[in-house]
């Protein structure tokens, strides 16, 4: 008998002092757990219309990839403005095309993902200039963005799900690019969760952490309808720009879509880059 009321203490004592060890640790386990970048709670309305202006006063640079980005959410959706500040960035992404990737649990697992713009055949159209000569030129341009906006990639990793659908009827999917010789504005609307209207959605919910990664694919002039083209076509090393400028579409600017150079560069790398994100989590005192 005192045997089992020894082994029980012993018990008792052993799982008393893990549960202190654990609340001991939880904070440092929290700190090593914290996220890239703290999405806010939505405040304004925001229109997926390719227009930044209504992002002013939020956004934040992300160094590595070369974007500025503007990002909220509210109960139902995540919002997403991103402003590529290099002229090769801003080529990759319309003419080969850009994947947003999210991982609801947290880290770099390509679990959903939204493939918007899809780009053009080979990349056709790389390095080209964007309404800055004529008006055949201007009108070209008109006619690429009109296509860049017209369909959307749905990709579901764990059931191998590729849906490519008109962007119009994306069922609770927004998204939009604009794009003139000066920026590229790039603006989404997912939905957190899944429902009856919303098939499609991240999976998570207010006050998550996610990961969220961006994607373009690699360059292959051979592959392109226009041939090979010659290096030097990809504007040379300029065009970067600040987090601040003026110009159209609002928001921060930068250096043109590309063009001629005269500096022979190679075509750059491709867009490889994983952040997390917490979601914002309404407050009792935040307005709808």
């Amino acid at each position: 008998m005192k045997r089992t009321q020894c082994t029980a203490s012993l018990i008792t004592l052993l799982f008393f002092s893990t549960g202190i060890f654990m609340l001991a640790l939880a904070p440092f386990v929290s700190a090593g757990n914290k996220p890239d970048l703290i999405c806010s709670w939505r405040d304004r309305q925001v229109t997926i219309d390719g227009d930044s202006g209504e992002w002013e006063g939020s956004f934040k640079s992300l160094e590595k990839p070369g974007f500025v980005m503007g990002i909220s959410n509210d109960q139902d959706y995540l919002y997403i403005c991103l402003i590529p500040q290099k002229r090769e960035t801003r080529a990759q992404m319309l003419h080969l095309g850009f994947t947003l990737w999210f991982d609801p649990a947290g880290g770099n697992a390509k679990a959903f993902g939204i493939g918007f713009p899809l780009g053009f055949s080979g990349g056709a159209g790389m390095g080209q200039p964007m309404g800055r000569e004529s008006a055949s030129e201007a009108d070209r341009s008109q006619a690429m963005l009109q296509e860049a906006n017209s369909e959307l990639e749905i990709l579901v990793t764990r059931t191998a799900e590729r849906h490519r659908i008109p962007v119009r009827v994306a069922e609770g999917i927004e998204a939009k690019v604009n794009a003139d010789e000066l920026r590229l504005v790039y603006e989404v609307k997912i939905p957190l969760t899944k429902s009856q209207l919303h098939p499609y959605a991240i999976g998570a919910s207010n006050g998550q952490i996610i990961g969220i990664g961006m994607e373009t694919p690699e360059f292959h002039p051979d592959k392109s309808k226009r041939g090979n083209k010659p290096e030097g076509e990809w504007g040379g090393p300029g065009g970067e720009a600040g987090v601040s400028g003026g110009g159209g579409m609002g928001g921060p600017g930068g250096g043109g879509m590309g063009g001629p150079g005269g500096d022979h560069v190679s075509p750059p790398k491709p867009v490889k880059f994983w952040m997390t994100v917490q979601l914002a989590s309404k407050s009792p005192s935040t307005p709808q």
